[in-house]
């Protein structure tokens, strides 16, 4: 039975089946929403497999996206009724499917350094302000969510076809291969922002959202907290890498306030 009669039968298509099927170990990945797809197009073109639009979509966005497909030789079609059923959404304008490839880090190079992420709207949010400052190789240590989760590319507004993403067992496995200082990100730290500075190439490591960072790592690194007002219990751990990433890269010279609570790391 051919792919044609096989869709006429059951009213789904193979694109279908694989986003519905995606796993972790699946070779391929997808995303939605013209922003991560022009994306995906844009910086990683040789991994595009094929690209829905929804029929609607204003020329303005979809323009750009069908002049990829068509230089890059990446199938293209439109079909409002797959987006919506995929997506479960009606606002979906794109989809794509894509191969996943290997990454590795750019060891002369600065990271950002997350242990066991769980969140994969936090995961995706901080690759994109990563990228934004020009921070490209993000570890990320421990089991953690899947990095090519749609979840996470969408968070990201397609920034995670920027950056590097490598996956280590541990902390052990990752500081026996960077050999330079790692800043941990936690309460109670002999150091506090802005005072606190960051040789390049940096590690900027933060721990999970509940329970933060392991005490046990910060005898392995130099520990840095973030000043906040006392009233908050902590800062997302999102919004925590954004300020450190900042302060990494451009600095200020505000003083800390007094009685300030430090960010522990558990949002």
């Amino acid at each position: 039975m051919s792919e044609a009669d096989e869709r006429s039968r059951t009213g789904v298509t193979r694109l279908e089946e694989q986003v519905r099927s995606y796993s972790r170990d699946a070779g391929y990945g997808y995303c939605l929403g013209s922003f991560p797809v022009l994306e995906l197009l844009r910086h990683r073109p040789q991994h595009a497999l094929q690209v829905v639009l929804h029929p609607g979509m204003p020329a303005a966005r979809s323009q750009p996206i069908r002049e990829l497909c068509a230089g890059y030789n990446v199938q293209l079609s439109e079909d409002a009724a797959l987006l919506r059923r995929v997506a479960h959404r009606k606002d979906v304008d794109a989809l794509a499917l894509f191969g996943k490839y290997g990454e590795s880090l750019d060891w002369n190079d600065d990271h950002l350094a997350l242990v066991s992420p769980g969140n994969p709207g936090n995961l995706g949010t901080i690759l994109r302000t990563a990228a934004a400052f020009g921070v490209n190789d993000i570890a990320l240590l421990g089991p953690s969510v899947d990095p090519w989760n749609p979840h996470v590319i969408r968070a990201s507004i397609g920034a995670r076809f920027l950056v590097r993403v490598e996956e280590f067992a541990g902390f052990e496995e990752y500081r026996s291969r960077r050999g330079t200082e790692i800043h941990m990100f936690t309460g109670g730290a002999g150091r506090t922002l802005p005072g606190a500075t960051f040789p390049s190439p940096f590690t900027l490591l933060f721990g999970p959202e509940w329970p933060g960072l392991p005490e046990e790592l910060e005898r392995h690194g130099t520990t840095v907290a973030i000043p906040q007002d006392p009233r908050v219990e902590s800062l997302n751990v999102a919004v925590a890498a954004g300020v450190a990433l900042y302060a990494a890269r451009h600095g200020n010279s505000r003083q800390d306030p007094g009685g300030a609570r430090l960010y522990s790391g558990d949002a």
